[in-house]
This record gives C-alpha cells, structure tokens and sequence, in this order.
C-alpha cells in the first residue's frame, strides 16, 4: 500500500473527519448564514431607496469570505497546540498528506462552495425584495438591471462594464486563506491573530524595501511605475521614458503570483506537519 498517498484510506479519513466535526460546521454555516441575513436586512432598513447594487453585493461577498475563510484556516490544525489533540492528531493511521488534503477539502473546496452557496441562497430573494422596493418607489422605467441584478461573483461585472477584477480577488483569497492555514501549523496558540500580525510585519518591511532602499537605488529622476516597469521624465525630449521587463517575463511572474502561491504555502504547510510527525 502506498504509504504516501492512498484514496481509499484519505476517503476514510474524511468520513471519520466529518463524524467528528459535522456539528460544528454546520453550527458554523449556520451562524454564518444569520450573520448574513442580518446584514442584508440592516442594508435593506437603511438605504431602502438605492440598496443592493452589485457593489454592495461584492462587498458583502468577499468580506465575509476573506474573514470567515481566513479565520477557519487558521483553526484548522488548532489541535497540533494541544499535547493530548496533537498526539491523537499525528496517531491517526493517516500519512500527513493524507491529512493535509482532507484539512484543505474542508476548509478550502467544501468551505467555499458552502459559503458561496449561503450567499446565493440570501441574496437572490433579497435582491427581489430590494427590486420590488425600487419599483414601488421609482417605477419599473428607472430600473437598472445591469446595476441591480445578482451579483456574478465569476463574472466580476458590478456596472456598466466595469471589472472589479474579482477572478484575482478570489486567488488572491485563495492564497492568503492558504498562509493561514500555514499559520495554524506553526503557531500552536492564537495562531489567527499571529499570523495576522506576521503579514502586517512583513507587508511593512516589504514596502520599505520597494519603496525605500530600491527606489533610493535607481538612477537620478528614475522611479517605479509599476510592478514591472520603470520611468522617468526626459527633459531635453519633454517626453516620459519607460523601462519595462520584457511581457514574457512580466506575463510569467503575473501566472506564478497569480496560481501558484496557494500550491507553495500548502506545500510548506506540509513539510512543517512532517516535522512534527518526527
């Protein structure tokens, strides 16, 4: 039997998962849910002339998602800080991948179709209440569908054309939903909130390197324009020069921070659970 990998004893793992921890999460769905409920009925009270536009249904998506989904990650090895749930843990007849996979199939794949599915499940009648509203209000000639309708999380579209970009929001999540994972793995305690306070510290030096010690670096009245360009005013030309990394280079570090980023601290996650095995 592979002893790395193995799907029928992953998918008894996952049974036994859920055994165990069913109630909780659908306590948790459950609040969650309530929590939504309230507030598209407080959105609903007090803006009942121009309520729920697909803005404020991105906004009420992803904040709840950022936050729920980062604040599960970050328990979802919250037993590896306890001597008596961390020796049960590791004891499990489960290699770490095996264990691995199924902490990221429930906190990850089920967690976000479960989540995208309480939203959806609220919003559409609530965007049929905030349309009935309108029309009683304003008439049905002033109703704008494109502005008004359910908001399409895969599509990202919240007006006229206009791209809120949500397909990288969603990856972005992806990623920082994955760093706190790791974070439960090497935190043993309030691993939430050091790891929210480790990314504050590290965005901190981050932009102190970009914006301090390599723009003091470059060479007279040259500065960064962008990720992967820089630039500079010309005086003699009266024309703004640009220095740019070539687009294949540019398009290759886009696809790696775009896609890649979950993949590297689920794999760091991994190799940090290995080590607690031994």
């Amino acid at each position: 039997m592979n002893q790395l990998f193995n799907a029928g004893r992953w998918w008894k793992l996952v049974v036994l998962h859920w055994a165990e921890n069913r109630r909780r999460y659908l306590l948790s769905l459950t609040a969650i849910a309530g929590l939504m409920l309230v507030w598209f009925c407080l959105t609903l009270s007090f803006n009942k002339y121009n309520t729920l536009v697909k803005g404020e249904q991105f906004g009420i998506y992803f904040f709840g998602l950022f936050f729920c989904g980062c604040l599960y990650a970050s328990m979802l090895f919250a037993d590896l800080g306890k001597k008596r749930e961390a020796t049960q843990f590791l004891s499990v007849p489960a290699s770490q991948l095996e264990k691995l996979l199924c902490a990221v199939f429930f906190g990850v794949v089920l967690f976000f179709i479960a989540y995208t599915c309480i939203f959806y499940l609220l919003d559409i009648p609530m965007v049929g209440i905030a349309k009935d509203m309108f029309v009683k209000l304003h008439g049905k000639d002033l109703y704008d569908s494109e502005r008004r309708g359910v908001f399409n999380i895969f599509v990202g579209r919240v007006g006229h054309g206009e791209d809120k970009g949500t397909f990288y929001l969603l990856m972005f999540f992806f990623a920082l939903q994955a760093l706190f994972g790791l974070g439960s793995v090497y935190f043993a305690r309030y691993s939430f909130i050091k790891t929210v306070v480790s990314l504050l510290m590290l965005s901190v030096l981050g932009i102190f390197l970009f914006c301090q010690v390599m723009d003091n670096h470059l060479p007279n009245d040259w500065h960064f324009s962008g990720p992967f360009s820089w630039s500079h005013y010309n005086e003699a030309s009266k024309q703004l020069e640009t220095v740019r990394n070539p687009l294949w280079f540019s398009a290759l570090l886009e696809w790696l921070a775009t896609y890649s980023l979950p993949f590297l601290f689920w794999g760091i996650a991994y190799v940090r659970l290995k080590e607690k095995e031994v």
